[in-house]
C-alpha cells in the first residue's frame, strides 16, 4: 500500500515539472511560474519529467535499475542497512 502511495507522489511530482517545459515553450499561460524559463532549461525540466516517470516505474516493479544500492535513477541512494518499502 505504501509503495503505491510513494509511486503516486513520485509520478505527480514529476508531472508538476511539465509546467516548466510548458512555460519555456509557451504552451499555455502558467502564472504560478513568474520567472522566465529559457528553452534549454525547458528541455531540462522535460528530462526531469522523464526521469521521474522512469523512477516511478522502476519503483513500482521493484527493479534496481543501476547498482545494488540504487533505487531508481534520480540519484537517491540507499545505505546497505536501510530498508525502504518497495526497494
Amino acid at each position: 500500500m505504501i509503495r503505491y502511495i510513494v509511486a503516486i507522489l513520485l509520478f505527480v511530482h514529476g508531472m508538476i515539472h511539465i509546467l516548466g517545459f510548458a512555460k519555456a515553450y509557451n504552451i499555455g499561460e502558467i502564472p504560478q511560474l513568474s520567472k522566465h524559463i529559457s528553452k534549454p532549461m525547458g528541455i531540462v525540466w522535460l528530462l526531469v519529467v522523464v526521469l521521474f516517470v522512469i523512477t516511478t516505474i522502476g519503483y513500482l516493479y521493484k527493479r534496481i535499475l543501476v547498482g545494488n544500492r540504487f533505487c531508481g535513477i534520480s540519484g537517491f541512494t540507499i545505505p546497505d542497512n536501510f530498508k525502504l518499502a518497495g526497494c
